[in-house]
């Protein structure tokens, strides 16, 4: 959020979302409701119309950091033909990623990358982020104001979790799936190193990966970076039964 305009700084009360949700709501009763299907330039209209109300800056005005980081990563390759790379002639899909190229960056890099796709779909199609469900199935992807479903392949999660506990993705990019695999699981687990205590917690994760030692390239990883010594076992906890 960008500093307020006339006061030195955002109370509580504008910033905490549930308590900004509050403050929304009374608002409405000022401004009046959202007329239903509402079209994208009277969303916008509408939000700026509570924020200033409230004297708050207007998120339609949020510009996200990814349009001026030099230091980050395009994944648009991977998403714009994931459903069709594998049916596309050899000579005309698009090369795997060099792992050498993923290495400076990682999982926070995808998440920023997936944020920003978010923020670009806010500025031109406000009425699927208010309605989605029913824009989804009465208005065709055209009238949105995509090209086609595939420009929203980005929202998908990439892992899959199979109810035979293994694991999948969901794109036939076999480098970016292991290093989004590994680099997601780092940070996981190092969150746990820091804040938890005893093995690691790994039932957020597939059994498979256990079976396949991935855990175990992580352990290496961690204790090679912070030059520390991890027992064999911490990352190869049970999961629990309860």
């Amino acid at each position: 959020m960008k500093p307020p305009k006339n006061k030195d700084k955002w109370s509580w009360n504008e910033i905490y979302p549930p308590l900004r949700f509050k403050s929304l709501l009374a608002a409405v009763k000022k401004v009046g409701f959202l007329p239903l299907n509402s079209k994208h330039s009277d969303i916008r209209d509408y939000i700026e119309k509570l924020c200033d109300h409230l004297g708050w800056c207007s998120p339609t005005s949020y510009v996200h950091p990814f349009t001026d980081c030099e230091n980050t990563f395009s994944f648009d390759q991977i998403y714009s033909n994931r459903r069709t790379k594998a049916a596309l002639p050899k000579e005309k899909q698009k090369a795997d990623f060099k792992l050498k190229d993923l290495r400076p960056f990682d999982y926070y890099h995808y998440l920023l990358w997936v944020q920003y796709k978010m923020w670009e779909e806010r500025h031109s199609n406000l009425p699927f982020f208010v309605n989605q469900a029913e824009y989804r199935f009465e208005c065709s992807f055209e009238e949105l104001g995509f090209v086609n479903s595939m420009d929203l392949n980005w929202m998908k999660p990439p892992f899959i979790w199979s109810p035979d506990n293994t694991y999948g993705f969901t794109t036939d990019f076999e480098n970016f799936n292991a290093w989004l695999l590994i680099s997601s699981s780092f940070h996981y687990f190092l969150y746990d190193l820091v804040a938890g205590t005893g093995q690691f917690d790994t039932s957020a994760y597939p059994l498979g990966m256990k079976t396949e030692d991935i855990f175990g390239h992580i352990r290496k990883s961690i204790e090679r970076i912070f030059r520390i010594k991890l027992e064999k076992e911490i990352l190869r906890s049970e999961y629990p039964t309860g």
